[in-house]
């Protein structure tokens, strides 16, 4: 989230996290539906990767980095993943422990980071998340009068639904806030959010309403896989 875990993909370094050992499987016939699904999965999180270095690139251009700049970035870099790497290996800590542990050193890399950038970049990329929250507001706003119109919603639904989209949004804002939390904590916290909305949320649509949402999801579910 970042740190929503938001929020902002920060080009200049991310931590790499060893990824849980996984095991092999076979793909016959009793588990190529799942073998499948992982196919996909793999797919997804590598388009999601490839959109992800494409943005930290432009972000790099658009700040114009010295090559100072990059040279300190790229030794803030490595020193940043010899300490995730040490932290790794510890055996004897707990979770919440490793949790915390992480977190700080997330902290830690984003004081560099602000020592490393000049008063002008950070601006711009202050400029970049304002862009980007207001982007969110249009695209949330063009969504809503398009259930309007496909749901015949009533005045007092849009109501509803804006005040809870609203609270939803105050409520993550918070969590992101809490030094209290380490991240983790915080995604969980706001997942919990965000559950409590969609049960909300589903509470605001008559059953009609409901079950025409679910022949939209399927309809697009089939677009999807045309």
């Amino acid at each position: 989230m970042k740190k929503i875990f938001l929020f902002i993909a920060v080009f200049l370094a991310v931590l790499s996290v060893k990824s849980q050992e996984k095991c092999s499987m076979k793909c016959d016939k009793s588990n190529e539906k799942k073998c499948e699904m992982m196919g996909k999965k793999d797919d997804h999180q590598s388009g999601e990767k490839k959109k992800g270095a494409e943005k930290r690139k432009a972000i790099v251009k658009m700040l114009h980095l010295t090559e100072a700049q990059k040279n300190d970035f790229k030794k803030m870099h490595a020193e940043m993943k010899n300490k995730m790497d040490a932290l790794e290996k510890e055996q004897t800590i707990t979770v919440k422990e490793y949790n915390d542990r992480k977190t700080a050193l997330k902290k830690e890399m984003d004081s560099k980071r602000d020592q490393i950038l000049t008063k002008e970049q950070k601006g711009k990329i202050d400029s970049m998340k304002a862009n980007r929250e207001k982007r969110k507001k249009e695209d949330f706003d063009a969504h809503l009068e398009k259930m309007k119109s496909n749901l015949s919603l009533t005045d007092d639904q849009l109501k509803k639904i804006t005040a809870l989209q609203e609270k939803t949004k105050s409520d993550i804002d918070k969590i992101k806030k809490d030094d209290k939390l380490n991240d983790q904590e915080k995604k969980i916290e706001i997942k919990k959010i965000m559950e409590s909305a969609k049960e909300i949320r589903l509470k605001i649509f008559t059953p009609e309403q409901t079950k025409k949402i679910e022949e939209m999801k399927k309809d697009k579910k089939n677009d999807h896989h045309k």
